[in-house]
């Protein structure tokens, strides 16, 4: 809504809500991984009960078999005639309101205040209870019941196919959790020319432009948990969730100003420079910020331009990194200590010899364990950005530019928690700082269960360094030019990334990896954001009618990404040593068709059809090689990267009234 009082003051104000609902059948909940009750790493079973026969219970209790001696166990059952449901729910809002205007000659404003909150219910149904489970099997040989009474119904997991209803409503539990994000905000700027006041170059016609401001954010998180997930009680969430809150408060002052310095001379059509700050005051760890950045322009002829700049920029910690309570849970990944690593490697990681000697226990269906959590003290992420491009607007071609830009950007004091990495880094690089994020499992040597365990709470460390060429081009030319007589014209856009590099360091001080053209365990993870294409573009044609209708062609190509556990880097290399060459992704091409027709200057109407050859997308063998997974993988493709829907047909309307 806007309502414009006079040129001093225009209202405005801006609402928006969104809301969505899923309901998703994920894996089954199961006794794994050491989710044993009461905190410990294993579950005990009587070894005198009835449910065992006598060679599971000579293989399980030795020589207490057939006596009431309670046998602790790692066990690795999951319950898969029980689909689990994630019932997951969001709704957001936001509101602005504000205003703006002249302020003198060469002179405007604009101030607002913005208010938006996220709402997250989450609720799990058919999980199962360990502290249930561990009641269910402690069964009396006599009665054949519980031998903690009560409602309690034993749980045969040891015979296929004996999980009787009565058992399973038993140990079935559901869990609860909510939560909210908010943020505030209060902004107001200022925007001036300062020609009218003799600030610009002697060379240039134009004066310098600045703008300046000053903005007041305050972010909030609040996280509910039920007792279930609070206590860890819950067999398939890997461990607690506890519930927590914190906020966030931060100041700032900005100004950015672009400074003509020369203008229609010889070899100087133009040539511009521009600077920009950014001052923060968190009342976080972050403390004080220094964001800016310096570019200049120059065109030489109208043809051409060169541009260059550099940015410093920062982000600070978000209240999830800052505030997420700390708890226990699963990573996917193994131990190289259980699998043929080095004495000494396995040492530096906290094994002892004698716990290497007895054989390390290997993380059950791949499922080690790790600390979780946020972390009040991380400091703000702090990158440099080095860009240098052309731009041409050849005279002799009308209607045609294009834009090529190569960018270089590093970014410090990475926010990150990668247990699976840091483990390579320990074993592989003798990294100390990532070995001492091992604990492992005094009596054992074990990194799973409650007692062994990585520590992945959020951190400052390592980098991350990309680097590649963007370019942008577009073409428009009207078939009257070319004596086709009135038929409209056609247009081309072409925008293309090239990656060189995506490099990234786990661990301060250790090794690095570099994932572009690569995909799998690694390189599609949390911090890679999905598959990583050295090459991509997207080709727009657009036949624009003289039937006030446009028709467009799209072409999207992604080049093929190579399976990252082929690769000899220790990080992304497969912990056994397994190649599988035929898992890599060939390129990706898409055809799009969409048309928009303008039926009256009040109402449009468009439709089309995307991924017209209903192209699937690649299909990858999560057995061996768990190669997507979440939070950017789902089940056996990267619906992010490539599209999983198939064929799409839209249509729709818009109307001005």
């Amino acid at each position: 809504a806007r309502y414009k009082l006079n040129d001093m003051l225009e209202l405005f104000s801006d609402f928006m809500f969104a809301d969505d609902h899923t309901r998703a059948q994920i894996a089954s909940s199961g006794l794994f991984q050491g989710g044993g009750a009461n905190g410990s790493s294993t579950i005990g079973i009587n070894c005198n009960n009835p449910l065992l026969s006598a060679t599971q219970a000579a293989s399980l209790c030795g020589a207490n078999a057939g006596t009431p001696f309670v046998q602790q166990s790692l066990l690795g059952f999951r319950f898969a005639g029980l689909p689990r449901i994630d019932d997951l729910r969001h709704t957001s809002y936001r509101f602005v309101v504000g205003g703006r205007g002249d302020l003198a000659e060469g002179w405007s404003y604009e101030a607002y205040g913005q208010y938006g909150s996220t709402i997250y219910n989450e609720h799990y149904e058919n999980d199962v209870s360990l502290i249930k489970a561990q009641n269910a099997l402690l069964v009396d040989p006599l009665t054949g019941r519980c031998t903690i009474g009560g409602a309690c119904v034993p749980l045969d997991i040891f015979q296929l196919g004996r999980l009787t209803p009565q058992a399973l409503g038993y140990v079935i539990t559901p869990g609860f959790k909510s939560g909210e994000t908010t943020e505030r905000v209060v902004s107001f700027n200022v925007t001036g020319e300062l020609g009218q006041y003799g600030f610009k170059s002697p060379l240039a016609n134009d004066g310098v432009g600045v703008n300046f401001g000053a903005e007041y954010r305050r972010e909030t998180l609040n996280l509910i948990t039920d007792a279930e997930f609070t206590s860890g009680d819950l067999s398939g969430q890997g461990g607690p969730t506890i519930g927590n809150s914190g906020s966030f408060d931060v100041y700032e002052l900005f100004g950015e100003a672009r400074i003509p310095l020369a203008q229609d001379l010889p070899f100087a059509k133009e040539l511009n420079a521009e600077v920009g700050y950014r001052f923060s005051d968190y009342n976080t760890a972050a403390n004080t910020t220094h964001t800016y950045k310096a570019g200049l322009d120059w065109a030489p002829i109208s043809d051409i331009k060169v541009r260059g700049s550099y940015n410093r920029a920062v982000r600070a910690p978000n209240v999830v990194e800052l505030f997420s309570p700390s708890a226990s849970g699963n990573y996917g990944g193994v131990d190289p200590c259980a699998g043929g690593a080095p004495l000494a490697a396995c040492v530096r990681s906290g094994a002892t010899v004698a716990q290497f000697n007895a054989g390390i226990p290997q993380c059950p269906a791949a499922q080690c364990n790790a600390l979780f959590g946020g972390n009040p003290n991380l400091k703000a992420e702090k990158s440099d950005t080095f860009t240098v491009g052309v731009v041409l607007q050849p005279s002799f071609v009308p209607g045609f530019s294009v834009t090529v830009d190569y960018y270089n950007i590093k970014v410090k004091n990475l926010i990150s928690a990668l247990p699976a990495l840091t483990v390579t880094d320990c074993i592989t690089n003798a990294n100390p700082v990532a070995c001492s994020k091992i604990s492992r499992d005094p009596a054992t040597g074990a990194i799973f269960g409650n007692v062994g365990f990585v520590d992945a709470t959020s951190i400052n460390t390592g980098y991350l360094k990309t680097s590649g060429v963007d370019i942008n081009a577009n073409y428009r030319t009207d078939f009257s030019d070319w004596g086709l007589g009135e038929w409209g014209g056609l247009s081309f856009g072409f925008v293309g990334t090239y990656t060189d590099k995506y490099i990234t360091q786990p661990t301060t001080g250790g090794g690095t990896f570099d994932c572009a053209g690569l995909f799998g365990v690694v390189c599609s993870s949390n911090a890679q954001g999905g598959p990583i294409p050295k090459w991509r573009h997207r080709l727009r044609a657009t036949w624009s009618t003289p039937w006030n209708a446009d028709i467009s062609v799209v072409w999207r190509h992604l080049n093929g990404v190579k399976f990252d556990v082929n690769s000899t880097n220790v990080f992304l290399a497969d912990p056994f040593g397994r190649k599988d060459p035929i898992d890599d992704i060939k390129a990706y091409d898409y055809f799009d068709l969409a048309g928009t027709w303008k039926v009256r200057d009040t109402i449009t109407i468009r439709a089309g059809v995307d991924n017209i050859l209903d192209k699937d997308p690649p299909y990858l063998d999560s057995n061996n090689f768990p190669a997507s997974g979440p939070p950017f993988g789902n089940g056996n493709t990267y619906p992010g990267t490539y599209d999983a829907l198939g064929r799409t047909i839209f249509i729709g309307l818009t109307a001005d009234f």
